[in-house]
């Protein structure tokens, strides 16, 4: 039996069942006291214990005395809570250069309109004005029918209890008592099978709740807006006399508001707590105006009524992020609508906020049916992938795909400013952008080298030296660890993982070294490596052991012809993907015929090699020497092995042409000996043909110009003979080259361990200066 010393920390107690447990618990009372015993009468074995405890002296038992099967126990530190998010709600509205705090609903004021625009807006506040007017005519409806389904309800009840007092008195008898009202239990809706009364009082409390919300908004809790944790506050609007005014943004008369509002869908209304999961009001059951409350909205997909673009950085205030955005666009195409909220340690400043356009009425999209529709569908997106790009430099971020759904500024998680002098249509977007049709690597590389600049504080022109550094580094270790046939690069580059670790490891990644070595560890450094990393990662590819990140440069034999298409500045997305996949399609013909070169010439190698030995040339003999050295599959060897051994046979320099008149050439073929070729199924049946002449080395080359300075086989005797002789001499060649070509690829991969290749001036051009990479770069 054991108990604690008090005075000591690293002790555990023990009680009588021999359970050990930790200072604090219920086991520290005298079990006497803490655990009665069943029995009545107490066996002296209790009494014993009892007795025990008593003593003064108790052995103490240690911590490190007791036995744990995981180890130790383990002792987590104090964290402290995280402090809440202090936020203040604000509502700007700009009229041109004059920015008034909106505290209630204000009056509106026409935009600037066009002859296009103007029907449109004529129609939208007219539609305004009688939305609204219906809208408060339904609501005293509903009301008053509601008032009069509970007084009759009331009035039923009267009169029932008028009629037993009528009975009672008939019969002489005392009058009943008035029931009184009792309370309902809470789930007493379940067990109401009247429908209209059911709809009633959820009706009933709907407006209760619907008034409380429309008097005053109060954040209370500590669920997460948008990942993070708010301090209480609230949001409240009042008239130009002090009366309080619904706290209703989409009532403040805001045109830009109003417009948002509209874009929704009718019904239910997608909205999100963070920007990854979308949830349906419909299958949450929530209503819309509570809905509205969410930090993010998701905008009606089914219409095309705004431009949104995610910003991602941190500005002072709205007003400098506005003149950042005026050196880059026109007065008449500022945003309408700017969602923001303060930066997370101290609540100041603009922190990625979003940028809205909202289009002006008349001109949004509506889906329907016919071609029209889907161009300006089409034209919407290109048009939003357009501004991203104008707007990189700034921050905007590429990867916000979901382009409906946006920081929801009828939120008042948020604060907001808003602009109504001018809303821009599509044709007014078009003419004024660049262009419509950026390529959106390109767009992600951009967007990469300015975050790295934000990062590390470094200016642009110098953060992007170092990425272009780093992406020429990048290319210069893989080509030259392919060469070398490096062992490590071949065992990283079987997963993306490892690949990505061998390339940007902190400590002993290739390209970190270099990049550091050439630029010194700074904060800009680290930054582009991150950035590139994350891009590398991002792209989920890894080279092979012969080409970079899987591509054969096949592009590169279209790019040497005149005829191949070009996509120029101003071309669409889609020239550009046909010009694409028309230099894919045609590099992957050039492919294969080189690769058949290639192995009809070290097929046609293996022949020669037989022949010129006097050795039997066997077709299944041939096909296995070429697949034991590794060089020709199986199935291709024995694909061409037929015509390479015609072409063989039929080319000038393995005849006898040693032939001295004309009359030798015209005249009987000499008696050759025979080489035979067996079948390789039945290797039963044999071939005569005739055994060459061997090459020597002072043989003279053959020119393919000036083929009849030579001097022609026997069997050349007519035109349609040299004809064939001429033919299988080109092809020969043709082989001959692209074995000689594969041969000096492959000496030039066997690089010495102990050179740096990528410091070699010969190998940085060959790499760098590829037209295949220079324009169709794929990192």
């Amino acid at each position: 039996m054991f108990s604690i010393a008090p005075t000591s920390a690293d002790i555990v107690s023990a009680v009588p069942t021999d359970t050990f447990v930790l200072p604090g618990g219920r086991y520290d009372a005298k079990p006497a006291e803490a655990h009665k015993p069943i029995r009545r009468n107490v066996s002296r074995k209790r009494t014993g214990q009892e007795a025990y405890f008593k003593t003064e002296k108790k052995p103490t038992l240690l911590a490190k005395d007791i036995p744990f099967d995981d180890g130790p126990p383990v002792y987590f530190p104090h964290v402290a809570p995280k402090p809440k998010f202090v936020h203040k709600p604000i509502i700007t509205h700009r009229r041109g250069d004059v920015v008034t705090v909106v505290t209630g609903p204000i009056e509106p004021t026409v935009p600037h309109t066009t002859p296009a625009t103007e029907p449109g807006w004529k129609k939208w506040f007219g539609d305004v004005t009688d939305v609204a007017a219906a809208a408060k005519k339904a609501g005293v409806e509903r009301a008053a029918k509601r008032r009069g389904y509970f007084k009759g309800r009331s009035d039923k009840k009267e009169a029932e209890w008028e009629a037993r007092c009528k009975r009672a008195l008939a019969k002489g008898k005392p009058l009943p008592k008035r029931p009184k009202p009792r309370e309902l239990p809470p789930n007493f809706m379940h067990y109401v099978k009247d429908e209209q009364f059911v709809a009633m009082v959820n009706a009933s409390r709907a407006t209760k709740s619907t008034a409380r919300r429309m008097r005053e908004f109060w954040h209370r809790g500590s669920m997460p807006i948008a990942d993070r944790v708010y301090a209480d506050f609230n949001e409240f609007f009042e008239h130009a006399d002090g009366t309080a005014a619904p706290a209703i943004r989409s009532w403040l008369r805001i045109i830009s508001l109003s417009l948002l509002n509209s874009s929704l869908p009718r019904g239910w209304v997608n909205y999100g707590y963070n920007k990854e999961v979308e949830y349906s009001s419909s299958l949450e059951g929530r209503r819309r105006l509570f809905v509205l409350d969410e930090s993010y909205i998701v905008l009606d997909k089914s219409r095309r009524c705004a431009f949104i673009v995610d910003l991602d950085g941190w500005w002072e205030s709205v007003a400098g992020l506005r003149a950042q955005l005026r050196k880059l666009l026109p007065s008449h195409l500022m945003p309408n609508i700017i969602t923001f909220r303060g930066r997370e340690c101290d609540g100041l400043g603009v922190e990625n906020p979003h940028l809205v356009w909202m289009l002006p009425p008349g001109s949004r999209v509506l889906r329907g049916k016919g071609k029209k529709k889907d161009q300006q569908f089409k034209l919407h997106s290109m048009i939003q992938a357009g501004i991203v790009s104008l707007l990189i430099e700034l921050g905007a971020d590429p990867g916000h795909t979901n382009i409906f759904k946006t920081k929801n500024p009828l939120s008042p998680s948020f604060s907001i400013e808003t602009c109504d002098d001018h809303f821009a249509t599509m044709d007014d977007w078009r003419a004024a952008l660049p262009t419509i049709t950026p390529n959106k690597r390109e767009m992600q590389r951009r967007a990469k080298v300015h975050k790295a600049s934000q990062q590390s504080g470094a200016k642009v022109n110098l953060s992007l030296a170092i990425w272009n550094d780093g992406i020429a580094f990048r290319r210069l270790e893989i080509k030259a660890a392919q060469r070398r046939k490096d062992s490590a690069f071949l065992q990283a580059i079987k997963k993306n993982a490892t690949f990505v670790d061998w390339l940007y490891h902190p400590v002993d990644g290739v390209v970190t070294n270099r990049l550091i070595k050439e630029h010194s560890d700074t904060l800009a450094v680290r930054s582009v490596l991150k950035a590139q990393r994350d891009f590398v990662v991002q792209m989920d590819l890894t080279p092979s052991a012969i080409g970079e990140f899987c591509n054969r440069g096949r592009d590169y034999y279209r790019n040497q012809q005149k005829d191949c298409p070009v996509a120029g500045p101003m071309a669409t997305a889609e020239e550009r993907k046909r010009v694409e996949l028309y230099r894919k399609s045609q590099g992957g013909t050039e492919s294969r015929l080189n690769m058949k070169d290639l192995h009809c010439g070290l097929i046609a190698e293996e022949i020669e090699l037989r022949m010129d030995s006097g050795i039997q040339v066997v077709k299944a003999e041939v096909v296995n020497a070429l697949a034991k050295a590794g060089t020709v599959s199986r199935s291709v060897a024995y694909a061409h092995f037929d015509h390479v051994l015609k072409t063989v046979l039929e080319a000038a320099r393995y005849q006898d042409h040693l032939l001295s008149n004309k009359s030798e050439q015209s005249g009987k073929q000499s008696n050759p000996s025979h080489v035979i070729v067996p079948d390789p199924e039945s290797c039963a049946q044999s071939v005569p043909v005739a055994a060459p002449t061997p090459v020597h080395a002072f043989d003279p080359v053959r020119n393919p110009g000036k083929t009849t300075d030579l001097p022609l086989p026997a069997w050349v005797v007519d035109k349609d003979s040299l004809t064939e002789f001429e033919e299988a001499c080109r092809i020969r060649d043709d082989w001959r080259v692209a074995v000689a070509a594969w041969r000096s690829a492959k000496h030039r991969q066997q690089a010495d361990e102990g050179v740096d290749l990528a410091d070699d001036p010969a190998f940085r051009a060959m790499v760098l200066e590829r037209s295949a990479w220079v324009h169709h770069r794929r990192h």
